[in-house]
């Protein structure tokens, strides 16, 4: 995935999440590991978050409220997740070629 592709996929994700907190007034699914209101996740949260879904993760990226994760699914196939910090939720997956 290419830098423009991540600030691409960013932009969108950060524009959706505007719309949808206006919309829908900040209904969010929540997980296990969703911090106490205000704080976000941390790296440790989010991997494990994931390993419960069957997902490895190779890298996180933080990049504010959202995290870049690259990882692989229990069949063993790249993904590209963009990952929501305040409760965990995947709001961007992507085969990784």
């Amino acid at each position: 995935m290419t830098t423009r592709d991540r600030s691409s996929i960013l932009t969108a994700v950060g524009l959706g999440l505007a719309t949808a907190f206006a919309a829908a007034g900040a209904h969010a699914q929540t997980s296990a590991a969703a911090p106490e209101s205000g704080e976000l996740l941390t790296t440790a949260q989010i991997e494990s978050t994931l390993q419960q879904q069957g997902i490895r993760v190779k890298e996180i990226e933080i990049k504010d409220k959202v995290a870049e994760v690259d990882a692989h699914d229990a069949q063993g196939t790249e993904l590209d997740l963009i990952v929501d910090r305040r409760n965990g939720e995947i709001l961007f997956r992507k085969i990784d070629d």
